[in-house]
């Protein structure tokens, strides 16, 4: 990151206001940004020294991945559906304080916001992330 040019400062007293983004498509495009700024910015692959990149793509995607089959093989049998449980229980588990503080703040009326979003900013990252990386295999 600092070859790239950029520079870190510590600020005690920043302030940061977060805002829900206002459509599906808008937050989309934020966790697939997010996705291609963590391909250039080369912490995931790149290093395999640093785990938590590593497990962020390969346990994130994978159990994303596990819930989408689960959800599209239970047209064939609903039995199949605790494939999406047991993909979905980690990232709702890593959630779950942050959903439990908005749930306490707004109410339950957060709750369908919460279940759409974990399996979707997944997907999003991972596409961002790829595209990225395949579009700098392209330019070389």
């Amino acid at each position: 990151m600092r070859r790239a040019g950029y520079e870190w400062y510590v600020v005690r007293d920043a302030w940061v206001e977060w805002k829900m983004r206002p459509t599906w498509k808008a937050y989309w495009k934020q966790f697939r940004q997010y996705g291609e700024g963590d391909a250039r910015a080369g912490n995931m692959f790149d290093y395999p020294g640093k785990i938590f990149g590593l497990s962020k793509v390969f346990v994130r995607t994978a159990t994303t991945a596990l819930a989408l089959a689960g959800i599209a093989l239970a047209l064939y049998d609903l039995r199949l559906l605790i494939l999406t449980f047991i993909g979905l229980a980690p990232q709702y588990a890593n959630k779950l304080p942050s959903l439990l503080s908005c749930v306490k703040q707004k109410g339950f009326r957060t709750v369908p916001y919460w279940l759409t979003m974990i399996p979707m900013e997944s997907m999003a990252h991972f596409y961002g992330y790829y595209k990225e990386k395949a579009q700098s295999l392209l330019d070389l």
